[in-house]
């Protein structure tokens, strides 16, 4: 996909907020006298802004502390009420172990946890993160800030304070080195250097029926899209088995070659498999395989657990979902290696597989029966202070943002 100027210089809206910000521009996508690359340079950390923005009287400044479990437990509280994100039909609430997951991740800085809360009641009216990682953008590799998690109280939202959330958190950013930005929304903003849509592989379609999550017609009953469906009992892949910590190494070495196949990706440690990679109990889980013979681990696979609670008289409490996060095949097809992703969760309860359509995931989606989420928007990625004249195709985008 390539973002011209004709298609851009005439937005739907206009965005007061992001036009004053160092971000591709609508009339700049595709312009070849905008250079790609930081759009601003750095400059000494002495010049950047040292005080917190101001902020309306009645509201303060603070910063979450992840590892304290009260401020956790205030956190996702929060964010349960308030975040909504996702358009989808059907979608899930962040766990608080999911929340500890996603901000504790290596060289994570705690001052990127950034909150306003009321100053009588101390209760929270605003959050967004920042957590650093290293990018590769083409040729150059950068440090980056991944923007998360924006919230602001229903109540609250006429008073603007995402644009001051945001820009507290550039600050706070630069005040570590760190100059740049990523970002993924269903919102539509100048301007996505990459747009893609999830996918979802339904596991368990008689519960989803039962709930009135999709609907049957004459041409498909429920029998048939049970049949439709079915999975193998088991993995058919010889040497399919649970990731253990001591697969990291390997894991690390797999990944770091994967990932050398796309434009934009993140340049991945041991550290980072260790945290987002090795299975830890309700959030995430992973699978390599080995060689029987050699005992070398040719290929791995992982997913995140997301749980949605079922309100009212269903005879159904909860539903599982799992989302596929980063693989590697180098000894098994991906579409075989997936395909026991699928098989494992139906193992264990799940009842929606989703997957975006980045990293080159199309070369299954189909295949394996993944279907578009109804109702829902594309979702965009973004880059802050950096310039890409043209748009990545999705296969061509290794970053994935939760």
């Amino acid at each position: 996909m390539r973002i011209n100027s004709s298609e851009t210089t005439m937005p739907c809206t206009r965005h007061s907020f992001w036009e004053t910000q160092p971000v591709l521009q609508y009339d700049e996508a595709g312009h070849p006298t905008f250079p790609e690359g930081p759009i601003f340079a750095p400059i000494p950390l002495s010049d950047v802004k040292q005080d917190s923005y101001n902020l309306p009287s009645q509201y303060e400044w603070s910063t979450i502390d992840i590892d304290d479990d009260a401020t956790l437990a205030n956190l996702h509280t929060f964010l349960s009420a308030h975040f909504d994100e996702s358009p989808c039909a059907l979608t899930f609430t962040y766990s608080a172990a999911f929340l500890r997951w996603l901000l504790r991740a290596p060289g994570h800085i705690s001052s990127l946890h950034v909150a306003v809360r009321a100053k009588n009641s101390k209760n929270l009216v605003g959050f967004i993160a920042g957590v650093p990682i290293s990018l590769r953008i083409k040729s150059a590799t950068l440090r980056v800030a991944v923007a998360n998690l924006l919230c602001i109280h229903q109540k609250l939202r006429h008073k603007r304070l995402a644009p001051v959330l945001i820009k507290e958190l550039v600050r706070r950013a630069q005040l570590q080195g760190i100059w740049q930005g990523a970002y993924a929304t269903y919102r539509d903003l100048p301007t996505p250097f990459c747009s893609s849509e999830w996918g979802e592989r339904l596991l368990n379609p008689k519960k989803l029926v039962d709930l009135a999550y999709i609907e049957m017609n004459d041409r498909i009953t429920t029998q048939l899209a049970v049949k439709m469906c079915r999975l193998p009992p088991a993995p058919e892949t010889m040497g399919f088995r649970k990731m253990e910590p001591s697969d990291a190494a390997a894991v690390t070495r797999l990944l770091q070659e994967h990932l050398k196949r796309f434009g934009v990706a993140p340049l991945v440690d041991e550290h980072f498999v260790e945290h987002f990679l090795v299975p830890k109990e309700g959030v995430v889980d992973g699978y390599v395989v080995e060689n029987p013979e050699t005992k070398e681990v040719t290929d791995f696979c992982s997913f995140v657990i997301h749980t949605k609670a079922i309100e009212g008289k269903s005879r159904y409490s909860v539903l599982k979902f799992a989302i596929l996060f980063y693989y590697a095949a180098f000894g098994t097809p991906v579409c075989k290696l997936i395909k026991d992703v699928l098989v494992v969760a139906k193992m264990g309860g799940f009842d929606i597989v989703r997957a975006h359509g980045v990293m080159g995931n199309d070369a299954f989606l189909h295949k394996l029966l993944f279907r578009a989420l109804p109702d829902a928007n594309p979702v965009n990625y973004y880059l802050y202070n950096y310039r890409l004249r043209l748009a990545l195709e999705p296969h061509g985008l290794g970053l994935l943002l939760l």
